[in-house]
């Protein structure tokens, strides 16, 4: 199943965003296709989460808590699978 991935590259003081280049790669070695999604907040992210969710993808977040949160959120109700990559400012070792 493919995943759609909800990043914020600004959170942990911008190590999400400076993570990314290496996250990607993990999920190609692992055969596991996975489309940006952007980084959008307010009414572009709730249209992507459902546009997702419409596909089947499951939903990644990585950022800090607000992206979590803000995915949750949207999901909630739906049937949808959510992973996190924790990168906010408590997870320093991004």
């Amino acid at each position: 199943m493919p995943a759609a991935m909800f990043v914020n590259p600004a959170a942990g003081r911008g190590g999400a965003g400076r993570s990314l280049a290496g996250v990607r790669p993990r999920f190609a070695d692992r055969n596991y296709p996975v489309e940006d999604s952007g980084d959008d907040f307010g009414e572009e992210f709730r249209k992507s989460v459902r546009a997702a969710v419409t596909k089947a993808f499951s939903l990644i977040a990585m950022g800090g808590d607000g992206r979590c949160r803000l995915l949750a959120r949207e999901a909630l109700g739906r049937a949808a699978r959510i992973g996190v990559i924790p990168a906010g400012g408590g997870n320093d070792s991004l």
